[in-house]
């Protein structure tokens, strides 16, 4: 009986190359679902297995054919043939998914990287997106397609690179190991300097398929390492070498970079030794590994998706019960997949057409997640107003935050530090010196619109500049714009701008820690006294209370019910209070002059803190609150000022 996953074979067919791909798509699903995490925790290098498997493969296919007319034409025919029949059905059953679980900006983010999955740009997309505010990994149901970005990329350079090299009679060999020496420098500085870049960068990935290509090309035939010994003792150390990887290698470090050199060689040494016959290349061709090897790819196209919705819609990871279902799909997708759509696409008559078809089905799918993207999930603009009520209402609080860059604040305070900064925010008034000034991080940053919109300070001109807290804390470099020095360097910034400012009158401190260390404290009496001897007003706001849960899980979703009820006891409230006190205590008794404000009775009442109010989120994510949140804590701020700080009110405008 034929064996229904046999490959369509040709006389160059290696097995063991689809055992590799087997073991490299097992590594990355145990990696992202959490299986055996004692050997899983380094399955990430699969993808990087995947980039040289590909250099090697697609160079070994245009190495004959470059000299042949319309050999581009066939090329590219074969690669949409083989790329585009499952990648179309993952992304539109995924936009499917997403229209019936997503709330609307979430949907939005999905329409984007469905976007992106497109037309072949996802990478770039993920890359431009990086940085403090990104939504976390999970929450990108098409997150890996980033690597078939650059694969997608290679492609379109690749040919027309050898097709260069062969015609000017350039050697190969020559190219090619120019080209990976220099993006393999490229990616061991730049991992160090900018990761986000190095990762997603397909100069700094291009080293890893050139490591393939060079195994294609061949430089070593007809030398002394052109023998049986040399290719099984190849076979060996690159199993050894790809064991070890996978035991030692951590998603901490910067990567690609010098690490990343021992799966990539590793996988180039198995390429090589396999093309002897010998233990390890009979034990990667074994059946269950090339069936696996064989539905690879739509293994890995179906597998993030089924992880990340699960994640998103129920606001936890998956238990270990609903780890074995989701895989159990992933197999029985890939498994519908690899026969229904990819072999009757990938094989047999009609090329032409079907490439045509193809390419039409994935453009229609990426210009729908274009819709998405530009309609906000097909909800109203930014903007809404809560009170409207509603979905639309709801939906606003997650569009993304429209306070920051603003343009007035960048050509008056032009400074070296903004290229630098992850966000930089906003003043009221692009003609009159700033009168009250917020300072701190996002966290000071949150109750910009909400003081500023409020008609009780319309005679303020309100100042929110920077992103650092009032107090220091510890930072690995490269993950916060305020890593390293960055934090000094905004403090001298503001302190300039308070000294030659005389208009300020008054300064809301907030993003303060709720559980201070002494040097904490110290920075916050520091801060104080500097603003008291500039004639400055300060005011300190509590830290508000922050959820335990994803504020996502409080809203119904198209077909489900809301999973959390989004509140915590009034207990939670009172052990911030606690936690906060040594703060206060410092004020009081230091600072008397000094006026505290708290925002918890925006969540907060007798009986318990709640995040929704009328059924709109007061917070947009676990950390920040939400435009909503903001107007009500500036209207909560409105009243106390008209008692405690009556200048800082305009008159006549009911605040008290």
């Amino acid at each position: 009986m034929a064996d229904p996953l046999r490959p369509a074979r040709s006389s160059s067919y290696r097995p063991d190359i689809d055992g590799l791909r087997a073991i490299a798509v097992l590594a990355v699903i145990a990696f992202h679902f959490g299986i055996a995490t004692h050997w899983s925790r380094s399955g990430f290098i699969g993808v990087d297995v995947f980039f040289v498997l590909s250099g090697y493969l697609i160079t070994q296919i245009l190495l004959p054919t470059t000299t042949q007319p319309r050999f581009l034409v066939s090329f590219y025919q074969r690669r949409v043939r083989r790329i585009l029949p499952a990648l179309v059905v993952v992304l539109a059953a995924t936009t499917v998914a997403g229209l019936l679980l997503l709330l609307p900006s979430e949907l939005a983010a999905l329409g984007k990287h469905t976007f992106g999955g497109s037309f072949f740009i996802a990478n770039l997309l993920y890359w431009n997106e990086a940085g403090y505010f990104d939504a976390a990994a999970v929450t990108k149901p098409l997150l890996h397609l980033w690597s078939l970005g650059i694969e997608e990329q290679f492609y379109l350079c690749w040919p027309l690179m050898l097709w260069f090299v062969i015609r000017r009679h350039i050697s190969p060999v020559w190219a090619v190991a120019g080209i990976g020496l220099l993006s393999f420098a490229y990616s061991v500085g730049a991992s160090t300097i900018d990761p986000t870049t190095a990762f997603y960068s397909p100069l700094s990935r291009a080293w890893e398929l050139a490591a393939g290509a060079m195994i294609a090309i061949g430089p070593w035939r007809g030398t002394k390492l052109d023998t049986k010994h040399v290719r099984q003792l190849a076979s060996w150390v690159g199993a050894v070498l790809l064991a070890v990887s996978l035991l030692t290698l951590s998603s901490d470090q910067p990567w690609p970079g010098l690490a990343a050199a021992l799966p990539v060689a590793a996988t180039s040494l198995l390429i090589f030794g396999g093309l002897e016959q010998g233990l390890i290349s009979r034990t990667l061709s074994l059946k269950p590994l090339v069936w696996v090897g064989l539905i690879s790819y739509p293994l890995y196209l179906w597998h993030w998706p089924l992880w990340s919705m699960y994640t998103v819609v129920l606001g936890h990871s998956a238990e270990n019960v609903a780890k074995a279902a989701l895989l159990a799909a992933t197999f029985a997708l890939a498994i519908a997949t690899y026969f229904l759509i990819e072999r009757p696409f990938r094989f047999g008559g009609l090329p032409g057409r079907k490439a045509v078809s193809l390419l039409a089905a994935t453009a229609c799918v990426g210009l729908v997640g274009a819709g998405l993207w530009a309609t906000n999930g097909g909800t109203q603009a930014p903007g809404v107003s809560a009170s409207s009520g509603g979905a639309p209402a709801v939906a606003a609080q997650f569009l993304p935050w429209p306070y920051y860059q603003n343009q007035t604040c960048l050509r008056r305070y032009p400074d070296p530090l903004v290229a630098t900064y992850g966000w930089w925010f906003c003043v009221t008034s692009q003609d009159k010196p700033p009168t009250l000034i917020l300072l701190g991080n996002s966290l000071s940053n949150q109750y910009y619109p909400g003081i500023a919109n409020n008609a009780a300070f319309s005679n303020q001109v309100v100042l929110s500049i920077g992103d650092c807290a009032v107090q220091t804390q510890e930072m690995p470099p490269s993950t916060n714009p305020c890593s390293g020095s960055k934090q000094t360097e905004q403090q001298e910034f503001l302190h300039s701008l308070i000294t030659h400012n005389p208009s300020l009158r008054f300064a809301i401190l907030s993003g303060l820690f709720g559980d201070p260390s002494p040097q904490q404290l110290q920075d916050l009496r520091d801060q104080l006294t500097f603003l008291l001897q500039h004639g400055v007003t300060p005011i300190v706001f509590y830290p508000h209370l922050q959820p335990t849960f994803d504020i996502h899980s409080c809203i119904a979703r198209p077909i489900l019910p809301a999973q959390s009820d989004c509140s915590l006891p009034v207990s939670a409230r009172s052990t911030l209070d606690s936690q906060f006190a040594s703060t206060v205590d410092l004020i009081h008794s230091e600072f008397p002059s000094v006026r505290v404000f708290d925002p918890n009775d925006v969540f907060c009442s007798s009986t318990d803190c709640n995040y929704l109010k009328d059924g709109v989120p007061l917070i947009r994510d676990n950390t920040h609150i939400s435009a909503y949140g903001s107007d009500l804590a500036g209207q909560a701020f409105a009243k106390w000022a008209a008692v405690n700080e009556p200048e800082m009110v305009a008159s006549g405008t009911g605040a008290s």
